[in-house]
């Protein structure tokens, strides 16, 4: 989409292994934008730090009802929180999950690295359990009907 650079934060080792993959660099700081996928208020903390003064915080997690968001932080650095896009299509803008189809469909590799469980409907208890825990190296977990 244009961007100079990418970084991906990365806690385990999975996750590193899908930064190489993807060929985006360690995180420093200065980002333009930052985009939160972890749903945490850790994760949210970070964000607004890697962004550069007046930069902008574009939100894909979901989060409990009682998260603290960063907004001190945020605040004295003028950082923007926005949301995403992924549900809807507003004001002319693309649908975040097309656009991910579309790369996931030029790049079919991508996607053994990114959906790393599959269950079926029976399991799908079991399938939201495991999607929890990033550290068992997890990344998606598909759910597929029989």
């Amino acid at each position: 989409m244009g961007a100079a650079e990418v970084a991906v934060e990365a806690r385990h080792p999975h996750q590193h292994e899908a930064r190489e993959c993807i060929g985006a660099a360690v995180p420093t700081s200065g980002y333009d934008v930052v985009i939160e996928t972890g749903g945490s208020e850790g994760a949210l903390q970070r964000a607004v730090e890697l962004a550069r003064v007046g930069g902008t915080v574009v939100h894909l997690g979901s989060y409990d009802p009682g998260t603290a968001w960063p907004m001190d932080a945020a605040f004295i650095k003028e950082v923007a929180f926005r949301p995403s896009l992924g549900y809807c299509s507003h004001h002319g803008y693309r649908r975040d999950f097309a656009e991910a189809a579309e790369l996931l469909a030029a790049r079919p590799e991508l996607t053994s690295t990114l959906i790393t469980h599959r269950f079926p409907i029976e399991d799908a208890v079991e399938a939201f359990r495991l999607a929890q825990d990033k550290s068992k190296g997890v990344f998606r977990v598909v759910v597929e009907p029989s």
